[in-house]
């Protein structure tokens, strides 16, 4: 290893990185070894948590790496994000490789706000059903809300508690074609999946 063990007074087995130069600055970024035998509860624990559960093996290595030590650790994420059936079956590449002419393209912050509408899910403890969700295509910034109703009453009613009030501007949309607008499907795409992997845990 190109580190050293130390173990602290509570006896746990710290990994510090010889990359840092005292002792002090080894000791903000000692990470906790993982014996073996509880490696596959981390793992379950990161993966399912419901924070950051079933984002891809990316995001939970880093998650981990910055916490635990052990040899292997990137490979061990990638095989049980492999075996996750929830991930196999609920994730799927993406149909769309590219652009195509005409997709909506900001130039900065909230010149362009897509609207979607996640509808049928199921009952929340205060019987909202609906879900609209706003996202500014610059930033990617995410404005969700609960609703109990599909009506277009409705939906103005929360497109003006959440959205105009705050920007105080509206314009004229494009028809309907996903494809235009990248962004906000793939948010709807990591919603629903997130959404029906907790509820059928």
């Amino acid at each position: 290893m190109c580190g050293k063990n130390k173990v602290d007074e509570s006896g746990l087995l710290l990994y510090c990185p010889r990359a840092k130069k005292t002792d002090d600055e080894r000791d903000l970024v000692a990470k906790l070894v993982v014996p073996e035998n509880l490696q596959e509860d981390v793992l379950h624990h990161y993966h399912t948590s419901l924070e950051e559960g079933h984002q891809g093996i990316g995001k939970m290595y880093q998650r981990m790496k910055s916490h635990f030590h052990w040899r292997g650790l990137f490979k061990s994420v990638q095989r049980y994000v492999g075996q996750c059936t929830d991930c196999e079956t609920g994730k799927r590449r993406p149909t769309l490789q590219g652009e195509s002419p005409g997709n909506i393209q900001a130039t900065y912050p909230y010149q362009y706000i897509a609207m979607v509408h996640i509808p049928s899910l199921p009952r929340s403890h205060k019987g909202k059903t609906e879900l609209l969700r706003w996202v500014d295509l610059f930033t990617g910034y995410v404005m969700p809300k609960a609703s109990a109703s599909r009506t277009a009453q409705t939906i103005d009613e929360n497109y003006e508690g959440c959205v105009f009030r705050q920007f105080r501007r509206q314009g004229a949309a494009i028809a309907y074609r996903p494809q235009a607008n990248g962004t906000s499907e793939r948010v709807v795409q990591t919603l629903t999946r997130a959404l029906k992997m907790y509820i059928a845990e």
